[in-house]
């Protein structure tokens, strides 16, 4: 968890450099200062909740428990993206891109920590 994380700010401060998008006009209080896309809070609610229900849902005891961590999980990033757009501090391209860019890092650390436990075990 702690590497996905670390990874996650790290990425979303290179990709919000690299595309220099500037925020839309928020509807409530000032925009923030960093760039907007990708979205950090959508990109790091995926990486965390995903990660979590992952990591829940291995030591689940039903198919039915699994299912009910990661609908949780879906429900749970969903609106914190959903939050970003309706606040006005991103555009749904921005969440979007934040979703994308966290499911790349997620299925590759995913993809890392399969070789790594297959090659000790």
């Amino acid at each position: 968890m702690g590497i996905t994380m670390a990874g996650a700010v790290a990425l979303d401060l290179v990709l919000k450099h690299a595309f220099h998008r500037g925020r839309p006009v928020p509807f409530f209080g000032t925009a923030p200062s960093s760039y907007s896309f990708p979205s950090g809070h959508a990109f790091a609610s995926l990486c965390f909740y995903g990660v979590l229900a992952g990591i829940l849902s291995a030591h689940a005891p039903t198919p039915r428990a699994r299912l009910f961590i990661w609908t949780c999980a879906a429900l749970l990033v969903g609106l914190i993206g959903v939050s970003r757009i309706y606040l006005g501090a991103h555009y749904p391209s921005d969440v979007v891109g934040g979703y994308c860019a966290a499911l790349v890092w997620v299925g590759a650390i995913g993809i890392l920590d399969h070789v790594l436990n297959n090659r000790a075990g």
